[in-house]
This record gives structure tokens, sequence and C-alpha cells, in this order.
């Protein structure tokens, strides 16, 4: 069922029959990145619990950078817009031009070690590793094994080499309509407002802020509540996404994604218990309707 029928027939889930990596599950989401989550890409549909055949199709945050595929397909240099599906019907969608934030919740997160190759091969991904466990900014042994190295290297005679792998993280998020943003991809409707599935992958010179950010809320929210730094939640609040780019004095230009709190009327804003409780209800709604319904 695609995600525009779903929409149409206000049925707020997308039900897939195929085999899906349930790398994105809010509730294995939740938990600190120690818990040996494999360090792959994620998968093109997200399952909505561990073992759900209920899935939703998921959407990849981007900046647009004014060259590449996303700049050729019309979108704002500087925006934020969603890449939706594999490469074979790839589309995208502009959310929100430079510095005008858009709505999130943050689902959990994935840290991992990313290869930043220094020339590019077609048909070529970066790697990527899982960080050493409690050793988060140990390069990972594999790395090494690989050939990659996570400092500047001094050749006798030539110039340096930089890194050839770096920290970076996914963010799982569920992102909010935009006003004035129309598209089936916002498939569910909690609290009021359609959200769309998606993940951000924070690598570069988007890691440290955004990981700074995450990291201060972690350890704010497990010393209020008095509970380990792996038990901290990131879903308390909703959050915001921004681009930014400036000029560098090398005359190139640069590129930033801030991440914050959503300030209204001066107070930062809860995410209300209705909104987890109805992402619940919409499965176990999709799962009564599939016994139920009657065999073809």
């Amino acid at each position: 069922m695609s995600a525009k029928a779903i929409r149409n027939n206000e049925t707020v889930l997308n039900p897939a029959s195929q085999e899906t990596n349930n790398i994105g599950d809010p509730e294995i989401m939740s938990e600190m990145e120690g818990a040996n989550l494999p360090a792959v890409r994620p998968a093109y549909e997200m399952a909505a619990f561990d073992g759900s055949p209920v899935t939703f199709e998921r959407a990849e945050l981007e900046v647009v950078y004014g060259v590449g595929e996303n700049s050729e397909q019309g979108m704002h240099s500087d925006a934020l817009c969603m890449k939706i599906g594999p490469k074979a019907t790839r589309r995208y969608l502009e959310l929100a031009l430079a510095k005008k934030p858009v709505v999130a919740v943050i689902l959990g997160y994935r840290r991992i070690w990313r290869e930043w190759p220094k020339e590019y091969v077609p048909g070529s991904l970066p790697r990527e590793y899982q960080p050493v466990p409690n050793h988060p900014d140990t390069v990972p042994p594999d790395a090494l094994s690989d050939g990659l190295n996570g400092d500047w290297q001094n050749v006798l005679g030539e110039k340096s080499i930089g890194p050839t792998i770096q920290k970076a993280m996914y963010l799982d998020l569920l992102i909010r309509q935009p006003e004035g943003v129309e598209d089936d991809i916002f498939c569910l409707k909690l609290s009021g407002n359609w959200y769309a599935p998606t993940v951000f992958r924070a690598d570069k010179g988007f890691f440290t802020p955004v990981n700074r950010v995450l990291s201060t809320m972690l350890v704010k929210d497990a010393g209020e509540r008095g509970v380990p730094l792996s038990e901290a939640r990131v879903d308390k609040y909703f959050m915001t996404l921004a681009s930014f780019a400036s000029m560098r004095a090398t005359g190139r230009k640069g590129y930033s994604v801030v991440l914050g709190r959503l300030i209204e009327n001066g107070k930062v804003c809860p995410v209300p218990d209705d909104f987890s409780e109805g992402l619940k209800n919409l499965v176990e709604g999709a799962f009564a309707a599939e016994e139920e319904e009657p065999p073809f």
C-alpha cells in the first residue's frame, strides 16, 4: 500500500509485507548506542516496533548544497529537504529555507564512525563502523585494519594527510509537516499534527554541534530523574532543526545544522503523553485490522 493511499484513506500506518531492517525501532532507539546495534545505513522502511510487520516509509533529511542531486531537482540552496525512496524511484521534497526550523521529535540515535573518502568513487559508499564499547573516542580496530586513520598524518616530504574516518551519528526523527508543505510522506497523525518518519545523518561538520546538544540533553535528563545515563531519554521535548550557511575565509561556503528545543511563549515544549500513546495505539489498531481482514 502506498503512502498516498494510506493517507487518503485516513489510515495512518504503512503496512508492508516485505522484510525490513528494524534498526529504526523506536523502542530500540530509545536505548543508548551501547546496545550493540549494527552500524548499518537505515533502511527505506522503518519498523514501528521490534518484530512488527507494520512499517513506515522513511525519508532522509538533507541540506541542499547548491550542487548535486537535490539541487538539480529545483531545491533552494541551503534549504532543508527530504530524500524519499531508493534511487530507482527517488524524489525530493523541500521542507524549509535556510534559517527556518522544522519541528521534530527524536526517537533515538546511533553514534558510529564513518569513512571520509578523499576522492569520490562512483558506486562506492563510505564504510561505517561500530564504536568501541565504553571508548567512544577510540577509532574502531576494524577500521584501522581496513587502513583508515582518525588523526592527521605527517608524511615526510609530502603534505599532511587528514583523517580518513570520523565520528558521525544517525538521528531517528518524526518530522512535523511544515505549514505550506503538502506530501503523503507525512503519514502519521499524532497529537493533531502529521509527521514523517525520517533519519538524519550528522557527520563531518554537522556531528560536533548536534552531538553536543544531544549529550547535554542526556546528562540533564539523567540527573533530573536520578537514573543512569544509559536510561536517559531523548524524546521528552519537541526539537527544531534549521540549516545555516556562511562564507569561510577560504571563499567556500560552510554549512551547519542547528539542533535545539522548540520554544513557544518563552517555554520549552514537552512531548505530551498522548503523542507516544497515539503511536502505540496506531500500531495496535493496525494489528487488529489485519486480524479482522477477511482472506482474499
